[in-house]
Parts: C-alpha cells; structure tokens; sequence
C-alpha cells in the first residue's frame, strides 16, 4: 500500500509532463494490486479501482494518496504507538464528549475537528446549518480518513442538537468570548459535556448560549482575542482528555 500511495503521488507529478504516464502507472498499480487477504486489502484495491477509473485532474489523484496513507496510518501506525505510550486494551477509547459545530464554514476547519476528535477520545460531532458534512472530499482529506472512526449526525438547526443533547444529561458549554464566560483554567470538566463552536467569523449564534449551562473562553496574551476554530477545539478537548484520563488506566 506504501508503494501503491507513493507511485500515485509520483504520477500526480507527471500527469501533465508525460503522455506515457497513464499507461505507465495503470500497469505499476495493476501489477502491484494489494493481496493481503483481509479487510485492510479489500479497502485499498477500492480505492486504487476509483482511482484508475477515475482520474480527472490532479486532486483526485491527492485524494487517493491520502485515502491510501489513511489506512496506513490508522490501521498500523497509530496501533504500534498506542502501544508504546498507553496501557489500554481497547484501540478507540471514547469519552462521553460531544462537539457541536455551529455553521462551520470551512471543509478544513470541519475536517481537522474530525482528526483532533478521533486523536483525543470525543464520542461524536453534531455538524449544524452549514457545516459541511464527510460527504465532501475536502472533508475526507483533511481528516486523514478518521471521519470513518468518529459517530456524526447532521442538524439543520444547532438549537435542535443542543436540545438533543440536554435531553440526554449533557453539560451544554459555550466555547465564546461572551460577558460572563470563565476562563478555561477556572472550570472543572465534567466527563458529560457538550461543547459548541461557532462560525469563524460570526461566532456562535446569538439564541445559543442563553439555553448553555455556562460559557468559557480560551485565555489568550495575543493582540487578537481569538484564534482558528479547529485550534480551539484541540485544546479543549486536550484539556477535557486530561480530566477524564482515569479512564485510559
């Protein structure tokens, strides 16, 4: 799969240079059609298939090398390093943490959430309004393929998944720069807490945090009083994994 994943990036090169490539490249991959015999294998020779089949300019073939790196990733890498550094049985520990993203304009924004997600244990992402969903390839990308690990459902309207969410026993916390927001470092995480972030620009919806159960705020010493949604979000849930640690023992 590693050699499958470099001899597409190699052919992403020269898809403009070289009236042989394709031919070149069909036959290489042909040739080198992953046969492990396993469920690893079956997704590979899936994507190299659409791949072939579906070439139309150079994004599909970086989409590809990602989506094959993807399972790389996921499947062996990050298994030998959880277990070097934890002392856990299960590979996918969760957390009882919901991240709910309020109009999220950016595909890469939404796609790295994925990523941080996955890496620090939250259980799901309600995706709200505009929020793009991992039906989109940009999506896909960025998330390196974690979308597939991490439960999401669609909302059209975020009061709908912040309701669902104090329906089922949820903190509701405002991650804004609102009147009366505490500083991140002043809270005590609860392990049943959902998170809102809102739109890159607007912020969070103005009916939003009036239902929340209270609001923080990053503390930041910058010239700016805010920094990109999908950095926010990392160091939330970092700090939310820490406090429910005990559950990685």
């Amino acid at each position: 799969i590693y050699k499958i994943a470099n001899a597409i990036r190699e052919y992403e090169c020269d898809f403009k240079n070289s009236k042989y490539a394709d031919t070149k490249f069909k036959k290489y991959v042909e040739f080198f059609r992953v046969d492990i015999g396993d469920k690893l294998s079956v997704e590979a020779n899936k994507i190299i298939s659409d791949c072939i089949h579906n070439v139309i300019d150079e994004r599909n073939l970086d989409l590809c090398f990602h989506k094959l790196y993807g399972l790389i990733d996921v499947e062996v890498r990050e298994e030998e390093f959880r277990q070097r550094h934890f002392d856990v049985e299960s590979k996918n520990v969760k957390f009882d943490t919901v991240i709910i993203l309020d109009n999220i304009r950016s595909p890469f924004n939404v796609g790295s959430i994925f990523r941080t997600a996955d890496c620090l244990g939250a259980g799901e992402l309600l995706l709200c309004g505009i929020t793009p969903t991992p039906d989109m390839p940009k999506v896909q990308k960025t998330s390196m393929q974690t979308y597939r690990y991490v439960k999401w459902r669609y909302f059209e309207k975020t009061m709908d998944a912040v309701n669902d969410c104090k329906e089922n026993g949820y903190k509701i916390v405002a991650v804004e720069t609102l009147e009366g927001a505490k500083p991140l470092y002043e809270i005590g995480l609860k392990p049943k807490s959902a998170f809102v972030f809102g739109n890159e620009e607007f912020g969070i919806d103005p009916d939003i945090p009036g239902i929340c159960d209270c609001s923080i705020y990053i503390p930041m010493i910058g010239n700016k009083n805010s920094m990109n949604v999908s950095n926010a979000c990392s160091i939330i849930l970092f700090e939310n994994m820490k406090a429910n640690m005990n559950k990685l023992k």
